[in-house]
């Protein structure tokens, strides 16, 4: 038996003759003529628009314009080097002023762990939270991956807000965050600032405060407001 994951080149089983791909003949022999193939589909300019097409729809939330053509002309420069192709997104001039992106529920409660420190062992509970937000890990039966477009998440918060509250109050089994520890370790921000990771004057970080109307929380309940504001849905 193969082990799973392996390759094994079987030469009897190989079509000698010579192959036409893409318009350009392949007659190189044994193994070398999939290679071929592989090397051609991942250099194709088709390849390289796609990525990067995926990556500023993921990163900008945009599927055309400037930062397309130049990640798919990087892409075909650098042969694939994704470093370089993500480098260019970044610093293109349509970088922080798109629309921004909703967060999908597996990234949203990544996000939301990270962001205060936090640990998980990624079962029971948290895979749960993922089912009621719509997207249980690996159940997508298309091909096509899960949605991209806010409007596939956006038709119910409450499952964000119910992640929001049981993370903040450490409640789920086998994920923690101390929000308390949190705020000791900078006592002079507020806790939505450090999850944030804004200052405290930046918009995102009022329009949480404001929404208190001056009630003195405990950092554990600041971390369940901010977790389910509206800024921190977006990426």
């Amino acid at each position: 038996l193969q082990p799973t994951g392996s390759f094994k080149f079987t030469e009897e089983l190989h079509d000698k003759n010579p192959k036409r791909v893409l318009g350009q003949e392949i007659n190189l022999g044994g193994v070398k003529d999939g290679e071929k193939v592989v090397e051609m589909a991942a250099y194709h300019p088709s390849t390289a628009r796609h990525i990067s097409t995926k990556l500023c729809r993921h990163f900008l939330g945009v599927e055309d314009g400037p930062a397309v053509e130049v990640a798919t002309a990087v892409f075909i420069e650098t042969k694939g080097d994704i470093k370089s192709v993500l480098t260019s997104i970044f610093e293109s001039s349509e970088a922080g002023y798109t629309a921004p992106v909703i967060k999908r529920p597996f990234e949203f409660a990544v996000s939301a762990i990270r962001a205060a420190d936090g640990h998980t062992d990624g079962k029971g509970p948290v895979q749960e939270h993922l089912t009621k937000m719509g997207q249980p890990l690996y159940q997508w039966p298309m091909p096509d991956g899960w949605p991209t477009d806010a409007e596939s998440w956006t038709g119910s918060v409450l499952g964000r807000w119910n992640l929001s509250l049981d993370l903040a109050m450490r409640r789920l089994k086998g994920t923690d965050m101390d929000a308390e520890a949190l705020q000791a370790r900078s006592p002079a921000a507020p806790v939505p600032a450090l999850l944030l990771g804004r200052d405290e004057n930046h918009p995102k970080v009022k329009e949480i405060i404001d929404a208190a109307d001056g009630a003195e929380l405990h950092p554990a309940e600041w971390a369940a407001l901010t977790f389910a504001s509206i800024g921190f849905q977006w990426r």
